[in-house]
């Protein structure tokens, strides 16, 4: 008797914890319920109240300042890493939309750019003409011509050059030929500040390749330049 009342008292313990363990199961459920209902409601009241974002207004392309500069040969640091906030992460499947184009002379110097105005050299017959370029219109804003005829043997091959990239410092524009004279010029106006002959005044020998010079800026602070 002992036995089967203590069999007894175990089968409804057992349906005690089966039906506790149901009902916790459904308190769960339901609560889990009611927390994703709060959430969708919250989500669509935020829905409901977020205001909607303005799209930009398109325009046609145009060239502003946006802080960067590519003053000298390989860039700001000469690492040809550009510091440019702007730059496009895709172009369109015909290129990017082409706001002008015009003719220069022969040369191999490259662009150099400050804001909105690009400095660039190139041949015209045995002058070197250093320019000043409106990039968003493509007019020219000033030119420096100069005498810079180099031939041999080398030249008739490539060309007479010119073959550096002009050098923004400061308020001057400075320029190197393929015969290694050194211009400094105003680069608002184009008026020469001082030149210097590399060849004439230090007694070198002429290159057979010419000059191709990538100047780095010397600053002054209290003491001999420093690089």
């Amino acid at each position: 008797m002992s036995s089967l009342r203590s069999a007894c008292a175990l089968h409804k313990v057992g349906r005690s914890a089966l039906a506790g363990e149901h009902f916790m199961h459904r308190l769960m459920t339901r609560a889990f319920i009611l927390i994703l209902l709060a959430f969708g409601l919250g989500s669509a009241r935020n829905a409901q109240n977020k205001v909607p974002e303005k799209k930009a207004a398109t325009s046609k392309p145009s060239l502003q300042p946006n802080g960067s500069s590519w003053m000298q040969w390989g860039g700001a640091n000469r690492d040809f890493i550009s510091d440019s906030k702007a730059l496009a992460n895709s172009w369109p499947a015909a290129g990017p939309p082409k706001l002008w184009s015009r003719a220069l002379g022969d040369g191999y110097s490259g662009i150099a750019v400050e804001g909105t105005t690009l400095y660039t050299v190139y041949r015209r017959g045995s002058q070197d003409i250093v320019t000043a370029i409106d990039a968003s219109r493509g007019t020219t804003v000033w030119e420096y011509a100069y005498e810079a005829e180099f031939k041999n043997s080398f030249s008739e091959k490539v060309g007479p050059g010119p073959y550096a990239m002009p050098q923004v410092v400061g308020d001057r524009l400075v320029t190197a030929s393929g015969i290694g004279k050194i211009q400094s010029l105003d680069k608002k106006t184009g008026r020469p500040v001082w030149s210097r002959d590399l060849y004439i005044e230090f007694g070198g020998t002429r290159l057979e390749f010419g000059y191709s010079i990538g100047g780095r800026e010397l600053q002054r602070r209290n003491g001999p330049a420093t690089e």
